[in-house]
């Protein structure tokens, strides 16, 4: 398979090929500041080959392979069996993200980079005219005659797991407008229920349906398209949340199952604030991007009204490893049997 040129070539932590639980991973990376995830179409060209690149990383190299393929079962195997129901679904990926997002980091040896969302809203009516699926970018819609493979753009050797099948898509449909989904997080705490039930059927079965193929089937998290609109639909209820405390910790309290597939180490109330995730991360989600006198992203409102000057952390500034490359940082386990 040819990767982006950023691909890493060495990786400082080996994962074991076959360990149940996954152990602990850590990476010379500090939390210092929100990981702000940002909009993929406002990301400069080099943010998002970054991201292409830890994606390869994280799918192809032996050393990281073996908890990739672990991620993609768990959702794969609970697919039908947990992770979407009312009673997991919102903070179930919420918590996936989060895995992923720290195995990138990873694989990419880069402490700034965040997991990209893709705001279909704003293309709802054409949604597969927008420049995400350029070849330069996710690449296009699959091609009939080869069973729907995708043959264009970087992944049109991407392969899907656990049956080393190609990536396919078949593009058609609306997605829900940005009037839609103003709409859904406007509700009112006493209608969560029906908030809940919007966001995981209209904000993210629909959508994922209308890409199509791998993305319309169990094996949707081996796309990695699904981690744009994964993200999109964590920030819809982040926006919500963020009406009152009460909208925060809406509902799951009260579930005491724990998330399927984390071996029991974690529940729905541990991923109920996004500022506040599990091993001192705070997330936050860029969303009205001010251009620069380049065209350049330079400031943006985050999904709580803060600002953030540039992509990655506060202040535009990556957190570097720290001296030795010892310390804290991303904590990777708890990952049951998938």
């Amino acid at each position: 398979t040819t990767t982006p040129t950023t691909t890493p070539t060495t990786a400082p932590t080996t994962v074991p090929a076959t360990t149940t639980p996954f152990p602990t991973i850590t990476s010379p990376c500090v939390e210092n500041g929100c990981r702000i995830r940002q909009e993929f179409l406002h990301m400069s060209e080099s943010d998002q080959l970054q991201f292409f690149g830890a994606l390869f990383a994280a799918s192809e190299l032996p050393q990281f392979q073996a908890f990739y393929n672990h991620l993609m079962a768990t959702h794969t195997n609970h697919y039908d069996s947990g992770v979407h129901t009312p009673q997991q679904f919102l903070p179930w990926h919420r918590w996936f993200l989060l895995q992923f997002e720290n195995l990138l980091r990873l694989a990419a040896q880069n402490c700034a980079l965040t997991l990209p969302y893709w705001d279909w809203s704003r293309y709802s009516s054409s949604p597969f005219t927008s420049p995400l699926w350029s070849p330069s970018r996710l690449g296009g819609d699959g091609d009939p005659t080869q069973g729907d493979c995708v043959s264009s753009g970087p992944f049109q050797q991407w392969r899907v797991r656990p049956n080393d099948t190609c990536l396919r898509r078949s593009f058609g449909g609306a997605m829900p407008s940005a009037t839609a989904i103003a709409q859904a997080v406007a509700m009112p705490l006493s209608q969560f229920a029906q908030f809940e039930a919007t966001v995981r059927t209209s904000f993210h079965g629909i959508p994922q349906c209308n890409v199509g193929g791998t993305m319309c089937s169990r094996l949707s998290s081996n796309a990695p398209e699904f981690w744009l609109f994964t993200g999109f639909t964590d920030s819809i209820w982040s926006r919500f949340q963020n009406a009152s405390t009460a909208h925060r910790d809406a509902f799951f309290p009260s579930v005491t199952a724990a998330l399927a597939g984390s071996g029991g180490t974690a529940f729905p109330a541990d991923f109920l604030d996004n500022t506040e995730l599990p091993g001192g991360v705070c997330v936050r989600y860029q969303t009205d991007v001010q251009p620069g006198p380049t065209g350049t992203p330079i400031a943006a409102t985050t999904d709580d009204g803060g600002i953030v000057i540039g992509p990655g952390q506060p202040g535009g500034q990556p957190t570097p490893p720290p001296s030795g490359g010892g310390g804290g940082g991303i904590v990777i386990g708890g990952m049951g049997p998938a």
